[in-house]
């Protein structure tokens, strides 16, 4: 049985991109950049920990086996990175003048007021 054969310009306008726009891209890499620029600021200890959960992919236990600390230190101190990463990358954001999501999802008391609503910030 015989394949049918068709030119490979024909097929080229049917297939979409899907590849992110020029502008999308830009973003991510800035956005990739100022990851890498606040976990190269953190103290070794910290550091440590988080790039080999988060970019090695260990888990805490073999995390805790390669660094040589107990377990909850492990824990301890991702959590305490992670806080400190999000308040970095928040104050990099404010410093950019971009609005974070919980910035834009903030609840105004005022508002709040005006529909009758409690106020929970």
């Amino acid at each position: 049985m015989k394949q049918k054969q068709v030119p490979l310009d024909s097929e080229t306008d049917k297939i979409e991109d899907t590849s992110p726009l020029p502008p999308v891209s830009l973003a991510k890499k800035a956005t990739v950049e100022a990851v890498r620029e606040a976990i190269a600021a953190l103290p070794a200890d910290f550091r440590e920990v988080v790039v080999l959960r988060e970019l090695q992919g260990l888990s805490y236990k073999e995390i805790s086996e390669v660094s040589g600390v107990p377990l909850g230190t492990v824990m301890s101190r991702l959590a305490r990175v992670r806080h400190q990463l999000d308040l970095m990358l928040a104050a990099r954001k404010q410093r950019s003048g971009v609005q974070t999501t919980r910035e834009r999802n903030r609840c105004a008391p005022t508002r709040c007021r005006e529909r009758g609503l409690r106020s929970r910030c």
